[in-house]
């Protein structure tokens, strides 16, 4: 069995304009949900990567200005832990929904929308 861990770049070329079926593309299905949601991960993901390091960002700037209240620098220190422990969470997420995947074959990192009964 071998594991895929790799990281897998976004970007906006993957984003699908096309939500809609229908023979002229104009009419909205249940199978739209499906296009919409993938469209919503595909930018989400990239925004909350740039909001974790910008947090870790914060999180040192507020450490060395304030550097002689120790108050501060235990504040500064919340928030980089915080921003630590969210994009930890994120990847243990995602790794743990990699495994069951690889352990049992359904496909659980792809979203869909199953139409017929």
């Amino acid at each position: 069995m071998k594991l895929n861990f790799t990281a897998h770049a976004q970007d906006w070329a993957s984003i699908d304009p096309n939500c809609v079926a229908g023979p002229n593309n104009d009419v909205a299905t249940i199978q739209g949900f499906k296009c919409i949601i993938t469209n919503l991960l595909a930018i989400i993901a990239p925004i909350i990567t740039l909001v974790a390091i910008g947090m870790i960002i914060l999180g040192g700037a507020k450490m060395i200005a304030g550097a002689d209240n120790p108050k501060a620098v235990d504040e500064a220190k919340k928030i980089i832990t915080f921003a630590i422990i969210g994009v930890i969470g994120i990847a243990a997420a995602w790794i743990i929904l990699v495994l069951i995947q690889e352990f049992t074959g359904a496909p659980v990192t792809q979203f869909q929308i199953i139409t017929n009964p």
